[in-house]
């Protein structure tokens, strides 16, 4: 679940204990979505972050100038190779 103050929490869904917890340093704003099983989190700054559903480690984060290009697939896929350094084999 996401807290106003930037952190994100993983709780026991029988007990309700504390899992993990992982800090964005930023204003969370919207609920995590799951991905290819990655959890998806956008912030107050527009950047969107993965953490590991399993452990609550930050895997990326995508600056708000590249998660903006999200709403265009292809512009975020371009977006997405550029910044892992993807490179075609011809």
């Amino acid at each position: 679940m996401p807290g106003g103050e930037g952190v994100l929490y993983a709780l026991n869904r029988f007990t309700g204990a504390l899992r993990w917890q992982v800090d964005i340093h930023e204003e969370l704003t919207t609920q995590p979505a799951m991905s290819e099983g990655r959890l998806l989190v956008m912030s107050s700054e527009q950047s969107v972050t993965a953490v590991d559903p399993a452990n609550g480690k930050r895997l990326w984060k995508f600056p708000p100038r590249l998660a903006r290009r999200l709403h265009h697939p292809r512009r975020c896929t371009a977006a997405i190779r550029a910044r892992i350094g993807v490179r075609r084999i011809r």
